[in-house]
């Protein structure tokens, strides 16, 4: 119970990231910057899973922004292709979350 509230919050702004970054499609530096800063606990309350999955979500994030930052003539494909992979985010994190997210012991794997 103790780590339930620590882990909502890393869970609610993951989340939040990603429902920004499908809403705008411009997540700025500063805005992945923020992300990060505010789910770095997350290397002591989850397993590397997690870490991962907010890793590749920063990595993304640039990746977009880099990509909108060079105009709308380059990196079509790319940015479509990181579109793409956002919109399937929020199920695949609230799955990954999901074991964590309960008042049992998470399960090994």
């Amino acid at each position: 119970m103790a780590l339930f509230e620590k882990r909502m919050a890393v869970y609610n702004t993951t989340m939040a990231f990603i429902a920004d970054v499908m809403q705008t499609l411009k997540p700025g530096i500063a805005e992945c910057m923020e992300f990060m800063r505010k789910t770095r606990d997350h290397e002591f309350l989850f397993e590397s899973e997690i870490g991962d999955f907010i890793n590749e979500l920063y990595k993304q994030g640039i990746n977009l922004e880099t990509y909108n930052a060079a105009g709308p003539a380059t990196h079509a494909n790319e940015r479509h292709e990181v579109t793409e992979w956002f919109s399937k985010q929020m199920g695949v994190g609230r799955k990954l979350f999901l074991r964590y997210l309960h008042f049992r012991k998470p399960d090994s794997r």
